[in-house]
């Protein structure tokens, strides 16, 4: 029994350093389809926020630039409204992060062609304490 459980272990960090070492060359960069959607509460009722366009990302620089549109329905639902956006700010990666100017969140990678992930799903507490979720499509 003890060896079975060394085994499996030995096995796990073998393939959890492969796995970051893999991790590690994924690169958040380019032209990307996104929307995030966000979700606050207050003492009057939740409220929503659904973010959809165009974000342009440098690596270069690590700058984010999004272009598209915001949907938003007040707490209680008392009025929604559509406002476009341009917006530019700071982005960063990691393994298992993603960054959006002060707010981080975790982060899933797929698809990745040349180093460079296809598909971001992400999500967590921004920095309002809000809950966001968001996906990338490339």
């Amino acid at each position: 029994m003890t060896r079975i459980k060394l085994v499996a272990a030995s096995a796990g960090l073998f393939l959890g350093s492969a796995g970051a070492a893999l991790a590690a060359i994924v690169t958040v960069q380019g032209s990307y389809t996104m929307q995030l959607n966000k979700t606050c509460l207050s003492e009057t009722g939740p409220s929503t926020i659904t973010l959809y366009g165009h974000a342009s990302f440098i690596l270069s620089t690590r700058v984010l630039t999004i272009k598209g549109f915001e949907d938003a329905i007040t707490p209680a639902n008392t009025s929604a409204k559509e406002t476009s956006i341009d917006i530019t700010e700071a982005y960063s990666f990691s393994s298992t992060g993603l960054t959006l100017g002060p707010s981080s969140y975790h982060a899933y990678y797929q698809a990745i062609t040349g180093g460079v992930a296809t598909i971001v799903a992400f999500g967590g507490i921004d920095s309002e304490g809000c809950i966001e979720t968001g996906t990338l499509l490339r």
